[in-house]
C-alpha cells in the first residue's frame, strides 16, 4: 500500500525545521507520515546515530517499526531490525542503509531508565518521540538537549501536564494552517514560543487515504463516543 499525500503532508515533509511536534485525530494519518519524515530526516543528517523512542520498547514496535506502513515497510529493503542487537551493537536498534553508510536507529522505551540512559550516552542526530504525552518528562529534558532534530507524536490528553508547558504549548503552527485548528487548541499553544518549534494538527480531512464515506464514519463514530 503506497503512501498518499495530502497538501499539507507534503508541506510537511518539506518543511526543514528542528522540532515538530504533531497532534490530531486518530487515523488522520500523522504517525504514518511522520515515520516517512523521520527516516528522510535520518537521511539528510551528517550523524550516525538516531533515537526512536516510545511508551516502552514493545509500543514502539506495534506503533512504529513493524506496522502496517510503519517504518520497515516504508523503508523495505533498507532497513532492518535487531531487537537484540547487532555485533558490537548491544541495544535494540534499526540499520538505515543510506548512499553515506548504514545509520543507526536505537531504540528504546521511555519506561527504562536504565537503557535510555545508555541510549543518550552522547549526542545523536534524529529522535523521534510516540506517544509523548505520555512520556518520562526527566527523558524528554535529556534528550532535547542532545539532538539536532525531534519530532513527537500525540493525541489529545489533559493540557495540565508538564509536557504541555515545557514542549508543546511553546510551538507554534504554520499561518497558512491556522483555520485547521480548533479555537480551544490555539488557545492552549500560549507558553513562550521558540523559534524552530513547528506544531502540525492533521484531521481525517488530511488523510489522503481515507474515502468522505470512511471519514464521515469516523467522525459519527467520535460523536456517538462523547454522548
Amino acid at each position: 500500500m503506497p503512501l498518499e499525500l495530502s497538501p499539507k503532508f507534503k508541506d510537511f515533509l518539506v518543511t526543514l525545521t528542528e522540532r515538530e511536534y504533531l497532534e490530531g485525530t486518530t487515523a488522520a494519518g500523522k504517525t504514518t507520515v511522520g515515520i516517512f519524515k523521520f527516516g528522510l530526516m535520518v537521511i539528510r543528517s551528517s550523524k550516525k546515530f538516531h533515537v526512536m523512542a516510545g511508551a516502552d520498547l514493545g509500543t514502539v514496535e506495534k506503533n512504529v517499526i513493524n506496522a502496517e506502513l510503519g517504518f520497515l515497510t516504508q523503508f523495505e529493503g533498507l532497513a532492518e531490525y535487531y531487537g537484540n542487537g547487532k555485533g558490537n551493537i548491544k541495544l535494540p536498534h534499526i540499520e538505515l542503509q543510506t548512499k553515506d553508510g548504514p545509520k543507526i536507529i536505537y531504540i528504546c522505551g521511555y519506561d527504562n531508565k536504565k537503557r535510555w540512559t545508555k541510549v543518550l550516552g552522547s549526542q545523536v542526530g534524529c529522535v523521534h518521540i510516540d506517544e509523548v504525552n505520555i512520556a518520562d518528562m526527566e527523558f524528554l529534558r535529556e534528550i532535547t538537549h542532545r539532538c539536532d532534530y525531534m519530532m513527537t507524536t500525540s493525541n489529545p490528553d489533559d493540557p495540565n501536564l508538564l509536557v504541555y508547558k515545557e514542549f508543546i504549548n511553546r510551538s507554534r503552527p504554520l499561518k497558512k494552517y491556522i483555520k485547521d485548528y480548533p479555537t480551544e487548541l490555539l488557545e492552549e499553544l500560549n507558553e513562550e514560543a521558540v523559534p524552530g518549534w513547528v506544531h502540525w494538527y492533521f484531521t481525517f480531512y488530511d488523510n489522503a487515504s481515507m474515502t468522505e464515506e470512511q471519514i464521515q464514519k469516523k467522525i459519527s463514530a467520535v460523536a456517538k463516543g462523547t454522548k
